[in-house]
């Protein structure tokens, strides 16, 4: 039995567990939108296989699951904690998060992905860290909160300054002008993360252990992800044996049995990393290239 815990609303979610339907896997949603209401859950510390999860009319328990599949926690409430005192519903968003983030760690199955392992993408100058030691290039990247340092880093580069999140909450990246920059500058304490922008192509690789799926993506766009999907074309490609290892290996750094890895090649061979995604929107790649993600998710979550 396949545990998918996801949002009804998410769309990923909606497609992984259609699939699994298609395939005759058998699975469960644990729609974390209803948790700690309609759906609930159980775990004795003593024993790792004596939990359970509960749906109205209906029950599982945790020995029964081969694997379960986890979407983005940080996004699972579509629900607000009823309490009038706003620090009240605080601290109750908060239990409920660690509760279900606690079970999810107790589970003695597989799971795609632990919440630990998920933590690498809270930082990416973390991320670039680690990349960086292998053989992928990173682009030029300067986190300042200094405009005498951003203006520098603007000149150095000949213009070509891409602003995007340090965190993984992402806001798309987008290419700024010395305007946008000393406005962003102004406004604001925090620290931005500027790159210098790479000329070439966009490729997604999917990681599923150590299967690889890589996608070329043709856009015009500076964040393909924000464009539209009729300007996009997409092409599930083979890529060279050292930069398929590279990924499987990155991802194995980073504790991880599915990844999204962002990369770009330029046009003299090179191939640039820009991050590694934990809970990476796969739905989008596989409709459009017909790569079979979601069978090696299957065979991954089912032991086979």
């Amino acid at each position: 039995m396949i545990l998918v815990c996801g949002s009804a609303g998410d769309g990923v979610t909606r497609f992984f567990c259609k699939r699994l339907q298609i395939m005759g896997a058998q699975n469960r949603l644990f729609d974390l939108s209803r948790y700690a209401t309609a759906h609930r859950i159980t775990q004795c510390r003593s024993d790792r296989g004596s939990g359970s999860i509960s749906w109205p009319g209906d029950s599982i328990r945790t020995s029964e699951l081969t694997g379960a599949f986890v979407r983005d926690l940080s996004r699972w409430s579509d629900q607000k904690d009823s309490a009038s005192d706003p620090a009240l519903a605080v601290a109750l968003h908060a239990e409920k998060s660690l509760g279900l983030e606690s079970f999810l760690a107790e589970l003695d199955c597989v799971v795609v992905n632990r919440v630990a392992s998920n933590w690498s993408n809270h930082s990416k100058p973390y991320q670039t860290l680690v990349i960086r030691d292998g053989i992928f290039e990173i682009p030029r990247t300067l986190i300042t909160n200094n405009a005498q340092d951003a203006r520098r880093f603007y000149e150095e580069t000949g213009g070509q300054i891409i602003h995007k999140s340090s965190s993984g909450h992402s806001f798309g990246t987008r290419l700024v002008g010395l305007d946008d920059l000393c406005s962003l500058l102004s406004t604001r304490d925090t620290p931005v993360q500027l790159q210098e922008r790479v000329a070439g192509t966009d490729i997604r690789v999917h990681v599923v252990r150590e299967q690889i799926f890589a996608t070329r993506i043709r856009s015009q766009a500076i964040d393909y992800r924000r464009a539209e999907h009729d300007e996009i074309r997409l092409e599930a490609i083979e890529l060279p044996m050292s930069i398929a290892a590279e990924c499987v290996r990155i991802t194995a750094q980073f504790g991880l049995l599915f990844s999204g890895v962002d990369l770009r090649e330029t046009v003299d061979g090179r191939y640039y990393c820009f991050e590694v995604n934990p809970v990476p929107d796969f739905a989008f790649y596989e409709e459009r290239t017909g790569q079979q993600i979601s069978v090696a998710l299957r065979d991954l979550l089912t032991g086979n």
